[in-house]
């Protein structure tokens, strides 16, 4: 080694001995199962509340913005592992299923892919939409493939006291989208 690369590793092994001060206090995040990620001896930490509720007895929650994912009102202790093949949430929540269940149905937006068909043509691929097109193609009533977990978009509201208020306010065109939606309807909207 020559002594410019000497001196470049001997200043960042003193940076990293400096930074790497063992006494400084962890403090941990809290996650939905009640467990933490690290321990938190300071006792500081507010654990976050999340509904125990059955799902046969939870109500729906009012949706933050118009066509937001809804919030899952009910406990999801046991659900998981979502997976492509097994998904516990389609149980109550397809469309079939879901009167009689009293759940909220899937929207049509999750039977629909909106995905581009993409054809090779020798060695380039070729989108088949025309530009501003909204390429919407049904699924044939089976779920997407692409909105199989659920806990992407949806989860459980947490009941905390926020430490900043939040001020925004919802201004939402009928009083049916607080509580349902209809993207499948205005997905193209300011795309023309």
């Amino acid at each position: 080694m020559n002594k410019l690369s000497m001196t470049i590793l001997g200043s960042c092994i003193l940076l990293f001995s400096a930074c790497s001060d063992s006494s400084e206090e962890v403090v941990s995040l809290p996650v939905s199962n009640g467990d933490e990620l690290l321990a938190d001896e300071s006792g500081n930490v507010e654990m976050a509340s999340y509904p125990t509720t059955s799902e046969m007895d939870s109500e729906g929650i009012q949706r933050s913005f118009e066509n937001s994912p809804p919030l899952i009102p009910h406990t999801i202790d046991g659900m998981f592992k979502i997976t492509i093949d097994e998904n516990q949430c389609m149980m109550c929540h397809m469309p079939e299923k879901a009167d009689e269940k009293n759940a909220m149905p899937i929207p049509l937006t999750h039977f629909t892919d909106y995905r581009p068909v993409i054809e090779q043509e020798g060695d380039l691929y070729v989108v088949q939409a025309d530009e501003n097109e909204v390429v919407a193609n049904s699924t044939g009533g089976e779920l997407n493939k692409a909105m199989f977990n659920c806990n992407l978009c949806h989860a459980p509201q947490a009941d905390i006291d926020p430490m900043v208020k939040n001020l925004f306010e919802a201004d939402f065109r009928s009083s049916s989208s607080k509580n349902s939606s209809n993207l499948n309807e205005v997905i193209d909207e300011g795309v023309k």
